[in-house]
């Protein structure tokens, strides 16, 4: 919510229009609007009253301004207003690609850590089958050999 706030510079104090903005997660005043000191914005106010222009520096009344000058403050207002639409359009539109890709982004890293989980609980199924199959071949070369003896103390035994 925009509020109005007082800067002092140099022994003056100037006026402006702010709004609350979160910045590292503190609240901070971005400036919106420069107003100036209370003399000038008396001057505008008391010009305005008057109706002239605040931005004429020839202080024309409004009702004076020639058509084709293009000092035409409505012409003026609806290019700021239609540009600012046209701004905002944009950035909505930006701040929609970005969101879609930052999300696409996101899937694919955790996507990509899930993979690597599989990569590692598949690796360790692997050294523990190859582990297993060591001690199977170990221990089918032990009942060989075993097997080998039984055999040959069989044959002593009928040669005898």
């Amino acid at each position: 919510m925009p509020s109005l706030q007082f800067v002092s510079s140099k022994g003056k104090k100037y006026f402006r229009i702010v709004k609350s903005v979160r910045v590292d997660g503190k609240p901070r005043p971005v400036p919106i609007c420069y107003l100036g000191t209370v003399d000038h914005i008396l001057e505008v106010f008391e010009n305005f009253q008057k109706g002239k222009s605040p931005a004429n520096s020839e202080n024309q009344t409004i009702e004076n301004i020639e058509i084709g000058s293009g000092n035409r403050p409505d012409k003026t207002l609806q290019w700021i207003t239609k540009s600012r639409d046209i701004w905002k359009d944009k950035c909505q539109k930006s701040k929609a690609q970005l969101k879609v890709k930052t999300l696409a982004v996101k899937r694919l890293q955790e996507t990509r850590d899930n993979l690597k989980l599989n990569i590692e609980e598949a690796d360790s199924t692997i050294k523990v089958l190859q582990e297993k199959l060591k001690n199977a071949e170990k221990l089918n070369d032990k009942l060989q050999s075993q097997v080998e003896d039984k055999d040959e103390q069989i044959d002593n035994l009928k040669k005898k």
